[in-house]
């Protein structure tokens, strides 16, 4: 962006307005994170709405199933400065919750992601910027989300956990020539068929309504 820095008045899918879930400001640039639970599947549009003409506007996109829907996401860490390693560590994930990390720089210059995560996007379409996105698979409590560059230069990171709901299988027994297994998930429940015991297959029709009453917690 140019030096009128500021965040999206409003994010976009599929003309569904998105959360701002967290933003920072350095510089000439600023990243944020939106969010939208329960999402139109299929390929549709986000469109991006700010309040001045922007030099440059990067969107990186990553979609996800088996989130909680009650809850979704943690709280956004953010962090900025001039160095050739842009670096922000969250110390409220569990493990197997997805990280999602934004970071923008002031420059065009060279940009690596850590071997830990995945990056989902990178774009340098001006010759003053560069920004990209990226995930990781949390695995202790504390998610450290950076990237390398390949000169100092002044960058903004942000990094949002995003929850993974947890289930639990609560019974599995045969049935005829195959296998029924039925598994909790928050207060809902869902019924999986096998013949072979490795491929499974969601049922049409759940065996009963509100079947369980309270959250399974593990």
């Amino acid at each position: 962006q140019d030096t009128s820095t500021a965040d999206p008045t409003g994010v976009t899918y599929n003309s569904v307005s998105m959360t701002k879930a967290g933003s920072v400001t350095n510089s000439n640039v600023t990243a944020s994170i939106w969010y939208l639970v329960n999402p139109a599947t299929g390929e549709n549009t986000i469109s991006v709405t700010v309040g001045f003409t922007a030099n440059v506007l990067d969107i990186g996109a990553l979609s996800l199933t088996g989130i909680d829907q009650s809850a979704p996401v943690g709280t956004a860490v953010t962090a900025t400065g001039t160095s050739t390693t842009p670096s922000v560590t969250s110390n409220a994930t569990v493990a197997g919750e997805v990280v999602f990390d934004c970071m923008a720089l002031n420059d065009n210059t060279a940009a690596t992601v850590h071997a830990s995560q995945t990056q989902i996007s990178q774009h340098s379409p001006g010759v003053n910027h560069r920004s990209g996105t990226s995930r990781e698979l949390a695995t202790t409590t504390s998610t450290t989300m950076s990237w390398t560059l390949g000169g100092s230069e002044a960058w903004g990171i942000v990094a949002l956990p995003i929850k993974v709901n947890t289930s639990v299988a609560l019974d599995i027994a045969a049935d005829k020539n195959r296998l029924i297994a039925v598994i909790a998930d928050e207060n809902d429940h869902e019924t999986y068929a096998s013949t072979d015991g490795a491929s499974w297959t969601a049922a049409a029709t759940e065996i009963a309504a509100n079947l369980l009453s309270d959250d399974v917690t593990t």
